[in-house]
């Protein structure tokens, strides 16, 4: 989304982004992206010897985007366990940005 906001600026190739009262937000953006890298997915997703399997589904919704994900709930006699199985999300279209 901010790469749609800053879009919807529509500053020149050449005009001065710093000016833009976006610019503390896109500068927060890119300091934070170094995190990614820390980013760990694993592949396994239920506990060994599970006693307990819950599936729970979250959603949520804005003008602008929407998003929503699956969770997995895993218990065995030692330890709970919560891992994210799916997740979708979408921006609205630019152009209803436009005309609304």
């Amino acid at each position: 989304m901010m790469i749609q906001k800053i879009w919807l600026l529509k500053i020149d190739w050449d005009q001065n982004f710093a000016s833009s009262r976006n610019w503390k937000n896109f500068q927060r953006y890119v300091a934070e992206l170094h995190q990614l890298k820390d980013l760990k997915i694993p592949r396994c997703i239920l506990l060994k010897d599970s006693v307990a399997v819950q599936l729970i589904g979250f959603a949520d919704a804005s003008a602008q985007a929407y998003g929503a994900c699956l969770y997995v709930k895993s218990e065995n006699a030692n330890e709970t366990q919560i891992r994210i199985t799916r997740q979708q999300n979408s921006r609205r279209p630019t152009q209803d940005f436009v005309n609304t």
